[in-house]
């Protein structure tokens, strides 16, 4: 696990540049040996939409409008065409109910939240910093 993780950190800053990243395991599977491996903040969700299973832009919708609170994190793949056009309702909508769409870099900036490497997160608590007067 550790190699796997260096290697692809190694590939992303070569093409990307240096920097600190942030790693999203794959299926959201880790343990604490990859925990105390990683040389990054692990990134996992909050609202599981299951758009690589339904692959239907409606029902990746209903799962946000379902489950979305302040400072979760929302899993989607853009792999998926249905997931992109999900994005066309999904965006608005949690605009209109008064969050502020961003990155989960941002999202924990905006709270003073500084990730730690090997560290799990999968929301930010109280992140009212991203919501707007409209719903406080």
């Amino acid at each position: 696990a550790e190699q796997e993780i260096k290697n692809n950190l190694a590939k992303l800053n070569k093409i990307l540049g240096e920097g600190k990243r942030l790693l999203r395991p794959p299926y959201g599977n880790y343990n604490d040996t990859v925990k105390a491996v990683c040389d990054a903040p692990i990134i996992t969700w909050s609202i599981d939409t299951l758009d690589w299973k339904t692959k239907n832009a409606q029902s990746v919708f209903a799962e946000v409008k379902r489950s979305a609170k302040d400072g979760y994190i929302i899993l989607m793949h853009s792999l998926y065409k249905s997931s992109v056009e999900a994005l066309e309702y999904v965006i608005p909508w949690l605009i209109e109910q008064g969050y502020q769409v961003c990155s989960v870099s941002e999202m924990f900036n905006a709270r003073g939240i500084t990730l730690e490497d090997g560290t799990v997160y999968s929301l930010v608590r109280n992140a009212g910093r991203y919501i707007s007067e409209k719903n406080k």
